[in-house]
């Protein structure tokens, strides 16, 4: 079974450039009231912020998930930051809603992880380990089935 769906994180992607913007600008706006042209000090301090946030949006933008051969791969923005099931580590999945309070991107939530950029929606898949991980996805159906299936390919093997 062959699955792969990408899902832009719009969620992360305002949040990042607001945070930014709030953060990097308003200390220029002040130092070029007060005196024509802004300290060295805030200058570098934009500059600073501007580069964490750029950085943040790379490794954050989205999030790729991928079922090939015996694994589960999510992926977040540029493949830096990611995680890999094995299919046979995986006891069962289910659809579920995660709450407006879980947020976004990589948290502990109570019970497992969720892996997230965008939206309430998520599979939840069980480890033999015991470990419970949550993936965020706007494709909630097809990934599901997908799972359902290549779990269910590697039983039958």
């Amino acid at each position: 079974m062959r699955y792969e769906h990408t899902q832009p994180g719009w969620v992360v992607r305002a949040v990042i450039a607001l945070c930014g913007i709030s953060i990097a600008v308003p200390p220029l706006r002040l130092a070029i009231a007060a005196g024509g042209t802004p300290p060295p000090g805030s200058l570098v301090g934009s500059l600073v912020t501007a580069a964490v946030m750029l950085l943040l949006l790379v490794l954050f933008h989205r999030l790729v998930v991928r079922i090939d051969g015996d694994s589960l791969r999510v992926n977040f923005g540029i493949g830096l930051i990611g995680y890999t099931f094995l299919l046979s580590d995986i006891l069962s999945c289910r659809a579920v809603r995660s709450p407006w309070y879980s947020g976004w991107g990589i948290r502990k939530i109570r019970g497992g992880w969720l892996l997230n950029v965008s939206g309430y929606q998520a599979v939840e898949i069980s480890l033999r380990s015991g470990k419970v991980y949550r993936i965020g996805t706007d494709d909630q159906d097809g990934l599901l089935a997908a799972l359902e299936a290549a779990i269910q390919g590697g039983m039958d093997q």
